[in-house]
């Protein structure tokens, strides 16, 4: 969380990003101003024709210090997605004050298991 890149919706960024292990987690940082509360965070991610394998599991956070956040919406096949794509299509719970707020895309469950090794990934977060 201490090294998240800021961002600011609807981001896409240039080319797929990469999971380097099972460990690894990828953080993003968004500011919400008072005009977005209320709003959802939409968080998709894809898998790249590259790495057709690469799980991967999205969480929304919010609340403070790296140590002390919150869990807004989590997904990782469930109720995202849970097709042999392996993405994740997370529509979260309604952001409930202005503030800073955290995008995990980390390993799904299945990574590293019966043959999903893929390590990139396509990703977009907008607010809707």
């Amino acid at each position: 969380c201490a090294q998240a890149q800021a961002v600011t919706p609807p981001f896409t960024p240039q080319g797929p990003l990469a999971l380097s292990s099972g460990t690894d987690e990828d953080w993003f940082k968004i500011t919400v101003g008072a005009a977005d509360v209320h709003r959802r965070f939409h968080v998709v991610t894809t898998t790249v024709a590259a790495n057709p394998a690469t799980d991967t599991a999205v969480e929304v956070l919010f609340g403070g210090d790296c140590g002390q956040l919150t869990s807004l919406s989590y997904a990782d096949g469930q109720g995202g997605s849970w097709g042999p794509s392996f993405s994740e299509d997370l529509v979260s719970a309604p952001a409930p004050a202005a503030g800073t707020y955290y995008v995990k895309v980390a390993a799904g469950q299945r990574q590293g298991t019966a043959g999903v090794t893929g390590t990139d990934y396509g990703l977009s977060i907008t607010l809707e």
